[in-house]
């Protein structure tokens, strides 16, 4: 199956480390430019099990495009984890 996700490198003025970091340990895949602080990074995978945890461990940087059952199943994931939070948040 096809994976693409984009990018963002979160602060502009010093080196883009989640490119580097994209470089290093996705070699597998694509890098292709999209704007001056976005990149799109594409692989084809067997399936999600080593993907997933890692497109999830760039956070706020990372933004999976397709395929869009597993675009859906981390927006379900990331709202469950921001409920976790927000009952924090309340009690301070």
């Amino acid at each position: 199956m096809k994976v693409v996700a984009r990018f963002f490198n979160p602060d502009r003025t010093r080196a883009n480390f989640v490119r580097e970091r994209v470089e290093a340990q996705g070699q597998w895949g694509t890098v292709r430019e999209e704007s001056d602080s976005t990149f799109l990074y594409e692989i084809t995978v067997n399936g999600i099990y080593e993907i997933k945890p890692w497109l999830r461990s760039f956070g706020s940087s990372c933004e999976v495009l397709e395929p869009a059952w597993l675009r859906k199943e981390l927006i379900s994931e990331w709202k469950e984890i921001l409920g976790y939070y927000e009952s924090v948040r309340e009690d301070l």
